[in-house]
């Protein structure tokens, strides 16, 4: 099976809405190795990276990141998202070459972060939900709450992925 991700769809919308140009590579849907993107994220030349993290994709997520700030531009800002960078935020944000976590629902977090990044603001303790780094020391901000009425979100921008890429585990 393998599905586009909801979540990326979602935060994409929520980039595009505050005016951002967006390109979501889904590697393995793709099947690209780490130098395939890193000529990605060259030619496409990103202010910021986001990936989704779970458990089983968290190292290659963290490899990405370091290959991105090392081998491509150090001044890309890395944001991790997703169910293992929400359960081990601060762990994760230790990591050198990430620059923010967002821990739990996204799209509020991401659009706050995303006008803060614009505004050139250095200091993100205004933003529920965010984990980053101040003077070298991890800041874990204050939850950010549920979002209660989803049609304040921009649908899904599902035009972000390649869908014939994408196919179920039962075909007919």
């Amino acid at each position: 099976t393998m599905y586009p991700s909801m979540g990326l769809a979602c935060i994409g919308a929520v980039a595009e809405e505050q005016g951002c140009e967006v390109k979501v590579v889904d590697c393995e849907a793709l099947g690209y190795s780490y130098e395939r993107l890193e000529e990605i994220i060259k030619q496409f030349s990103p202010d910021l990276i986001g990936m989704q993290t779970f458990c089983n994709t968290i190292n290659r997520n963290l490899e990405i990141a370091k290959r991105a700030k090392r081998n491509i531009d150090k001044k890309i800002k890395v944001v991790l998202g997703g169910v293992q960078a929400t359960l081990l935020s601060d762990e994760y944000c230790k990591d050198e070459n990430v620059d923010f976590v967002v821990k739990g629902e996204g799209e509020i977090i991401f659009r706050n972060l995303i006008q803060s990044l614009k505004n050139n603001e250095v200091d993100f303790s205004n933003i529920r939900g965010l984990v980053w780094k101040k003077d070298g020391k991890i800041v874990n901000n204050q939850a950010q709450e549920m979002i209660k009425n989803l049609d304040t979100l921009p649908f899904p921008a599902r035009h972000l992925f390649q869908l014939d890429k994408y196919y179920p585990s039962a075909q007919i």
